[in-house]
């Protein structure tokens, strides 16, 4: 039996359509970790021990677009 997660990828793998658009928000969010900015980012917190502010641009973003 799939788990939920890969249940998700196979139905969208052979075309289901998602029923959540994706937010501007979470879209960069998956991009930014392709990339290595996520990475980054933790890194800046582990070192200076303060936030990135990525959770709270995220939601923003999410909200308003």
């Amino acid at each position: 039996m799939l788990q939920d997660s890969q249940s998700e990828n196979y139905r969208y793998e052979i075309g289901e359509r998602r029923t959540r658009p994706l937010l501007l928000g979470t879209k960069l969010e998956r991009v930014f970790r392709l990339v290595g900015i996520k990475r980054a980012a933790k890194l800046y917190e582990a070192k200076t021990g303060r936030s990135c502010g990525c959770d709270k641009r995220k939601e923003t973003l999410n909200r308003i677009i």
